[in-house]
């Protein structure tokens, strides 16, 4: 029986040693590449990274054939590792990108032996005809600096984060000593007008509780003022930043009694409304001094109203951390979007 059997299995294999099926040889695997990206900003919105774009925007997270990596500060390099090779689509995951920014379509790379070529991926800010790189600050004696040792408040500070961060920067200086915010309100035209900025940091409504109309909610006028300057900013086709009243220190002297603090609390509840209703990016720079203060006002306010050094440090790194990293979904779906248009080159 079984040489009976082993006959039956000859003619079996015989086709096999003859050329019959066996088991499949598997295709070798698709070679992979890193992919270099520069992620930049595209002043233009052409796609093209131009010799004076030097603008990069840190922090994105870019993907290539379903691999990811993020841009490094500075110079908005990344390396996507493990590419197979072929032509892929490079895209940004939308929500690591700073407040305003805007993605372009992704761009095409062809990931290839000995190396691939490196992309520039772009990214456009909706600012008209306003100057790239530029921020305004807008308010009264806190936007100027009034008790910090050098005068100038917060605002070398954040020049040199912004600058180190997105590879340029220029913070101008529009606060006005005294003023309320519907002073502000009638001056904002002019001062969009002379800087043209990308961004306005609008802070004010300190100075209004001195006003005796602002003695009671129905008859203050900081919220009207305030979202009545953020109108203007955005008609203007800047990007519209609303910093909270900063805390008083109470106690210090007669014009600091707790009735303030409690108007101060009562005027931000509102202004982070209006900033949600006008699409403009709220900085809470009363919570972040408060927090900082550890309970005591004193160590970040140098008087009655005005940080000293330590507390305008926390106002530039607030203002600073608001405008460079990403925003929640929900925040960020509020944000004012500009009809884009090209900007003019070569401003100062």
């Amino acid at each position: 029986m079984r040489a009976l059997r082993a006959a039956a299995l000859l003619p079996l294999l015989g086709l096999t040693a003859c050329g019959g099926e066996g088991p499949m040889t598997p295709p070798p695997p698709t070679p992979t590449h890193p992919v270099p990206v520069v992620v930049f900003y595209d002043v233009d919105a052409d796609g093209v990274a131009d010799p004076d774009e030097i603008g990069r925007v840190p922090g994105v997270e870019v993907t290539v054939a379903g691999r990811s990596a993020t841009s490094a500060t500075g110079n908005g390099y990344l390396v996507v590792n493990g590419v197979p090779e072929g032509v892929h689509t490079a895209s940004v995951r939308m929500s690591t990108l700073p407040a305003f920014y805007q993605t372009v379509p992704g761009v095409t790379v062809t990931v290839r032996s000995p190396a691939t070529e490196e992309a520039f991926l772009g990214l456009t800010l909706a600012i008209g005809v306003n100057n790239p790189y530029t921020y305004m600050g807008f308010g009264d004696s806190i936007t100027v600096g009034d008790g910090s040792s050098d005068g100038d408040g917060y605002r070398v500070m954040l020049e040199a984060l912004l600058a180190a961060h997105f590879g340029d920067a220029t913070v101008y200086d529009e606060g006005i000593s005294g003023t309320r915010s519907d002073r502000g309100a009638q001056r904002i035209g002019g001062s969009l007008d002379r800087r043209r900025p990308a961004y306005t940091l609008v802070l004010y409504g300190t100075n209004d509780w001195n006003d005796s109309l602002c003695d009671e909610a129905e008859t203050c006028f900081t919220l009207e003022s305030v979202r009545s300057i953020v109108r203007d900013v955005k008609a203007a086709e800047s990007l519209p930043v609303v910093g909270t009243i900063p805390p008083i220190n109470v106690g210090y002297d007669f014009r600091t009694p707790e009735s303030r603090q409690d108007w101060v609390n009562e005027r931000n509840e509102e202004l982070r409304a209006m900033a949600r209703e006008e699409g403009a990016l709220l900085v809470d720079i009363n919570a972040a001094l408060v927090q900082a203060s550890g309970g005591d006002i004193g160590t970040v306010i140098e008087d009655h109203v005005h940080p000293n050094d330590r507390g305008y440090e926390i106002m530039a790194d607030t203002w600073f951390a608001a405008l460079a990293r990403p925003l929640p979904a929900a925040a960020a779906a509020t944000l004012f979007k500009a009809p884009a248009a090209p900007p003019a080159r070569g401003q100062p």
